[in-house]
């Protein structure tokens, strides 16, 4: 179907969510520049506090747009299926890869750690020491968090929705 007969596809949005990921790209490689401990695998001596301006700049701004895109959808799949197919659909497309994916990406981080240090040293590592206090309900998402939290949001706000339905189409209390 040609963008003169309707499409409903959003080929803006697309760009703006093209222009996101190769952000992330340059979000990415900043992390080697970081001044204080080191969060990345690979660090340089030459720390830069221009690019970890750029690095957190650049975060906030794609993951904001990440999460706004995705719940500008949502508001179109809501309205044009319904809060169960919304449901059923959010269960497939997000859902399901965090379930099926974490502990594939959870194991391939450790090997290619535990693969690190062997090159790095010549022996498997020993297990570091447990954090004193861990955070409460602390659970390794690891770079699948923002499905973790897209579902919260999701959540809140079909919850936030189903609120203000119920107040807005009730019966008004008439008092007399």
């Amino acid at each position: 179907m040609s963008a003169a007969q309707g499409s409903d596809r959003l080929h803006g949005l697309d760009a703006v969510r093209g222009y996101a990921l190769m952000l992330g790209i340059v979000y990415h490689a900043t992390m080697a520049y970081l001044p204080g401990p080191t969060i990345w695998p690979v660090a340089d001596a030459h720390k830069s506090l221009a690019l970890s301006g750029l690095f957190f700049v650049s975060h906030i701004f794609r993951m904001s747009t990440f999460f706004l895109i995705a719940g500008f959808f949502g508001h179109m799949v809501v309205e044009k299926r319904g809060v169960t197919a919304f449901v059923k659909d959010r269960a497939k497309r997000i859902a399901l890869p965090l379930v099926v994916g974490w502990p594939i990406l959870l194991a391939a981080i450790l090997g290619a750690a535990v693969y690190g240090g062997v090159m790095m040293t010549g022996h498997v590592p020993s297990r570091p020491p447990p954090e004193a206090h861990p955070p409460l309900l602390a659970f390794p998402l690891t770079h699948l968090w923002f499905l973790y939290v897209l579902l919260w949001l999701y959540a809140a706000t079909l919850g936030l929705r189903a609120l203000v339905l119920r107040l807005a189409y009730r019966e008004p209390h008439l008092g007399r």
